[in-house]
């Protein structure tokens, strides 16, 4: 395989997409395959090889509202500046405030947004706003952590989702470039548009909500359900005939590879169409040393999709993994990626691999 083609094909689409955000029109494909990806294993010699691409972002999308009182009615930049450096508590005393802050109107109302910084290693952007219909203050509270690379856009995406929020009167379910999924709460009172694969959840906190979130008082975090993921194209010499059996020969030729041990292996199925060998399951990622702060901290578990089939006397597996979180700050969280995810990224792989100088 050749690195330099390898290379381009990665990063290839990077630019378009993110010229295109700077107008705020760009696809959901766009956006995903736009965050930068990793060459962690590039191994070659003249019986087999081994590409394994990895890609890591973080991001928390969160809305809170309260009651509207007198106290809080003035929605000012400096009272929202003072919102970003206290609204967590002691934590936010680690925050400090960033250039850039204005106003804009969501839902007929202005707001007003401010950014902050987290010890160099998050971004942060609050934007308030008050809604006398419902006589709630609405706080979009915006996060990317930059440890992991993401990307400055998926700041402007959940800005996006913000100014889509309908606070009082009907919800407009007309999809708006990258923003495909409508997530609407009747007993809350609230409606906003997002990605497909983002998914939204009640913040569940005994501290803010004693008496549990309703309509006047609660929050929302909005999550990515593809926030890690990882292509492996692995590639040996033909010694044998390829069946079943074969499919666990990847795992066990990619099973310690620069400190990343695969354990716990299901593979749930396994079936061919047109000699192609194709199957799904799940593993357990052990990481260690230098490459286990390259991954998320929230779950060792991925699922995979991938398949093997032979090739001008060659055996070729592509695999195609997304992490599985289940908890974060020991919080349970619903974020299982659909199918079109995996496809999508499956896909991805066999681009790789079409387009790059084959042994």
């Amino acid at each position: 395989m050749n690195m330099k083609t390898i290379r381009f094909i990665i990063y290839f689409g990077i630019f378009p997409a993110l010229i295109h955000a700077q107008s705020f029109n760009f696809s959901e494909s766009e956006i995903e395959f736009s965050t930068k990806w990793d060459t962690l294993i590039y191994r070659m010699d003249s019986n087999e090889g081994h590409l394994k691409l990895h890609t890591n972002k973080w991001l928390m999308c969160f809305l809170h509202w309260r009651p509207l009182t007198p106290e809080n009615a003035d929605v000012t930049p400096e009272y929202v500046r003072e919102k970003l450096i206290t609204f967590w508590g002691p934590n936010m005393a680690y925050f400090t405030l960033k250039e850039g802050e204005g106003e804009m109107e969501i839902n007929g109302h202005r707001a007003y947004y401010v950014n902050g910084d987290f010890m160099g290693q998050v971004d942060t952007r609050f934007i308030i706003w008050n809604c006398e219909e419902t006589q709630r203050q609405f706080i979009a509270d915006l996060n990317i952590n930059k440890l992991m690379g993401t990307p400055g856009i998926y700041l402007e995406l959940q800005q996006m989702i913000a100014e889509t929020v309908t606070c009082h009167c009907d919800f407009n379910q007309s999809a708006e470039g990258a923003l495909t999924r409508f997530y609407r709460n009747d007993t809350l009172k609230i409606a906003f548009k997002a990605p497909s694969h983002w998914k939204t959840s009640i913040f569940e906190t005994e501290i803010w909500y004693p008496e549990g979130p309703s309509a006047q008082s609660a929050s929302l975090w909005t999550l990515s359900t593809t926030s890690e993921k990882q292509i492996d194209i692995l590639w040996h010499k033909k010694e044998n005939e390829l069946n079943e059996k074969s499919i666990q020969s990847f795992f066990d030729r990619a099973v310690v590879e620069n400190n990343l041990n695969y354990e716990n292996i299901i593979i749930d199925s396994i079936y061919t169409f047109d000699n192609v060998f194709r199957f799904k399951g799940k593993y357990t990622l052990v990481k260690e040393d230098s490459l286990k702060e390259r991954y998320s901290r929230f779950s060792n578990t991925h699922q995979f999709v991938g398949e093997a089939v032979e090739i001008s006397g060659n055996i070729y597996f592509l695999v195609a993994s997304i992490i599985k979180i289940d908890k974060v700050w020991g919080l349970k969280v619903d974020l299982p990626p659909d199918e079109k995810d995996y496809k999508d990224l499956l896909n991805h792989a066999r681009e790789i691999l079409n387009q790059t100088n084959k042994p």
